[in-house]
């Protein structure tokens, strides 16, 4: 069965393009070519096993580090690794790594709307642009 796409209310829609509209091309940073982000995945609870998962980005796409929630019945979750990765991009960290925690909802154990907390941790890969040697 296939997976419906979620449907943000028209504000949060807007919010969330200005967002990614007003991010920097990859290419607006000197000598990088390609940008890659490592996910891995983790449940505290040890019940899920989330598969690992990767993005890159090209020159001609925006550097904008937003990443859902690997669980489906994860509501309003997400993680906004948007400010921590940009900075570590501008500073050239190959090889940075940071985690965060999801805040969404998640129904299970016949708790209400009990949180999610799915872990991610992230890695930043940077290829620059070889520089051409002199013929």
């Amino acid at each position: 069965m296939a997976r419906r796409p979620s449907i943000l209310p028209n504000a949060a829609r807007e919010a969330r393009d200005k967002l990614v509209n007003a991010a920097p091309l990859v290419s607006d940073h000197k000598d990088v070519e390609e940008v890659a982000v490592d996910l891995h995945f983790n449940d505290p609870e040890g019940k899920q096993k989330p598969s690992p998962r990767g993005a890159s980005y090209a020159p001609d796409m925006h550097a904008y580090f937003h990443f859902t929630c690997p669980m489906r019945d994860c509501v309003g979750g997400g993680f906004e690794a948007n400010a921590d990765l940009s900075r570590a991009l501008q500073r050239r960290r190959h090889g940075h790594t940071g985690t965060l925690t999801c805040q969404g909802k998640r129904p299970r154990g016949g708790l209400k709307e009990p949180a999610c907390n799915i872990e991610l941790r992230y890695t930043l890969s940077i290829r620059t642009k070889q520089k051409k040697a002199a013929a």
